[in-house]
């Protein structure tokens, strides 16, 4: 397996897809229940792992990483660039 690293090109493409989704992005970053409620804000609720937006995330990132071996890796193990995206944000 590759070296996963995030470097400014693969930074401002994770950021792209986050300003992209603003929805999936509210969602990926939501507050607690909680705090939605003290805040009188209506909570996104995630339905299931939040892992979801992070396959969606490696997929816009790595599929196509300039990188051949990255973008070869990512199709075989994409696992590991799910929980690369998890780990950076």
């Amino acid at each position: 397996p590759c070296r996963i690293v995030w470097n400014v090109d693969r930074t401002e493409l994770l950021l792209d897809w986050l300003e992209e989704n603003p929805e999936e992005c509210q969602k990926l970053f939501s507050d607690s229940s909680k705090d939605a409620k003290d805040e009188g804000q209506r909570k996104h609720v995630v339905k299931g792992s939040k892992s979801k937006f992070h396959r969606m995330i490696a997929a816009a990132v790595f599929s196509i990483d300039s990188d051949t071996d990255i973008h070869v890796d990512f199709q075989v193990n994409p696992t590991n660039y799910t929980k690369s995206v998890d780990n950076y944000i």
